[in-house]
């Protein structure tokens, strides 16, 4: 079984009353001769059902915030919420769509939030339907000689029995069944399947009974009933998802909270909440409900947080960016470019700046930044242009193309990066350049408080290769520091390139420390010295330090 399923097993059980209940309608199902079926129940069920734990809501602040509690036995809770990052990404999708939904009823947002609600609940689910739909590949196989005599009934073989066909079931039973065996566990086949399963159930009455009586056998047509109902869900869920978030303005800000049931009468609940800071990959958004519409009813302001939350393996608000296949296989296994282009956009699009340490940060040109001011309202540029975009798939594309081909500056020029020349007036310039002046990845990895390895092209240019200590290196990036305090980075470079960096560090500081003069030295005369390039790399490849082994 999949990891995160969100039920141990293909439910196989009599479903509850309004388990079918279709929400894409908005039309209030009665129960009986006129007692509505509660929207509240409903949504809470089927998120209980998805993500396989109790769940309770609660309105602390009505129209304001929803603290919902999700409530795993003790035993579940190592396999499912806190260390499970795709429950975390899954959570964090459903509060941003929510959000918007709740405040905006129609428009672009609105329809832009509902499709990246269906893409956190699909890419979510992949596992267990994927599952499911093999289940019913098995169940087909094993019930192939009911089949082949229903499919020969069905074409009017026995012409006694024709009268007596429903050709309305037939057809999308005979359809479902083709789909099912060319199922080839891709994103598009399990959506559609998804969407022409719940639809059988929405729109053929009396389901169950009938495909008891076109099959003939009872517990097969049990099966493939329920089986059929299970792969529909998560389009059923998802409707209610929308369909509640739209009734209620709580659904602007949302909590969510872990904890554990409790085992016995007498033994009190655990101390185990998990805060949404802590589940989620980002933190809540601050201030009260206006200040939180506000900011999702915009284009993101130039001045932002700053936030260095663990983005490792969460692909965040990149997802609706991304195609579906790209989603499935995550954000490390994603090729460079397109793993720099997720990080900007995961970054900037929630209002964080782009960690220092991430390759992104460099080639997106926040390296050029003189001061964090300066690093938020590039952020803020870069999630204007991507506020922007009317085709986000395509934007994504035409981003990291532009980073494998080095032409972001022309792409960002359509969108009026020159008119921010005034304010980033080497940006344009360091985009521009092919190759880049290396002194831009020694004024990143001098930023860069996590490491001590400087790469390769830093140990020819900048003379981190005669480094023996990781004291050594701290020292000498407080060097280039206070250097680089004092002079343009391209100065710097200069020096670099006609072999005179202690003259030039002496020129600059005034005074040296004698025992660090020995480390201001290059690879001068090698053909390419100062810039990114692989020329003179060999002798550099190797770090200069062994990793540090955690004790166990």
């Amino acid at each position: 079984m999949p990891s995160h399923c969100y039920t141990a097993e293909v439910p196989l059980s009599v479903f509850d009353e309004d388990d079918l209940i279709d929400d894409s309608y908005g039309i209030t199902p009665m129960a009986g001769l006129g007692k509505p079926l509660s929207l509240r129940n409903r949504f809470l069920r089927r998120l209980s059902k998805m993500i396989g734990a109790d769940v309770t809501m609660q309105e602390d602040e009505p129209d304001v915030r929803l603290d919902i509690y999700l409530t795993w036995k003790p035993n579940q809770l190592e396999q499912s919420p806190a260390v499970d990052k795709e429950l975390r990404e899954y959570l964090s999708g459903l509060k941003d769509a929510w959000a918007i939904i709740a405040m905006h009823q129609c428009g672009l947002r609105y329809d832009r939030a509902r499709e990246d609600l269906w893409d956190t609940v699909l890419i979510y689910v992949y596992c267990h339907i994927d599952y499911t739909i093999i289940r019913l590949q098995q169940c087909f196989s094993l019930n192939q000689p009911i089949l082949d005599d229903f499919i020969t009934t069905m074409f009017g073989v026995h012409e006694n029995t024709g009268s007596e066909r429903d050709c309305e079931l037939g057809d999308q039973l005979i359809a479902i069944q083709e789909m099912v065996q060319g199922y080839d566990s891709s994103v598009k086949q399990l959506n559609t399947l998804i969407q022409f399963a719940s639809r059988m159930t929405r729109t053929l009455s009396h389901l169950q009974n009938r495909l008891k009586y076109l099959l003939g056998k009872p517990v097969f047509a049990k099966e493939i009933f329920q089986l059929i109902c299970a792969v529909g869900f998560p389009e059923r869920a998802y409707s209610t998802f929308v369909r509640a978030a739209k009734a209620s303005t709580v659904f602007t800000e949302t909590n969510f909270h872990i904890r554990l049931r409790q085992t016995s009468p007498t033994q009190p609940l655990p101390q185990q909440t998990i805060s949404t800071a802590m589940l989620l990959p980002r933190p809540p958004l601050q201030g009260k409900s206006q200040a939180t519409r506000q900011a999702l009813a915009t284009p993101l302001p130039l001045l932002i947080q700053t936030d260095y939350a663990d983005y490792e393996t969460s692909l965040g608000a990149a997802r609706p960016f991304l195609q579906k296949e790209d989603r499935v296989i995550g954000f490390v296994r994603l090729p460079a470019a397109k793993r720099d282009t997720v990080q900007l956009i995961r970054s900037v699009l929630p209002g964080k700046l782009v960690p220092i340490s991430s390759s992104a940060f460099y080639i997106f040109g926040f390296v050029t930044c003189d001061t964090e001011d300066q690093e938020r309202h590039l952020a803020g540029f870069y999630a204007w242009f991507l506020e922007q975009a009317r085709h986000r798939r395509s934007t994504f594309q035409s981003l990291t193309t532009a980073v494998e081909t080095n032409t972001l500056a022309d792409l960002l020029n359509i969108k009026n990066l020159a008119s921010f020349n005034d304010y980033f007036p080497r940006l344009e310039t360091f985009l521009s350049a092919v190759p880049t002046p290396t002194v831009w990845r020694l004024k990143q990895f001098i930023q860069d408080e996590t490491t001590d390895e400087p790469p390769p092209c830093l140990k020819r240019d900048y003379g981190f290769y005669f480094c023996t200590q990781r004291e050594d290196v701290a020292k000498l990036k407080t060097i280039y520091t206070a250097i680089l305090d004092r002079v343009a980075p391209l100065e710097l470079h200069a020096a670099a390139i006609n072999g005179q960096l202690l003259a030039f560090a002496i020129q600059e500081l005034g005074v040296v420390d004698p025992n660090m003069r020995r480390f201001l030295q290059n690879d001068f005369g090698v053909l390419r010295i100062g810039f990114d390039d692989m020329e003179g790399l060999e002798r550099h490849r190797k770090p200069l330090f062994k990793k540090v082994q955690r004790e166990v």
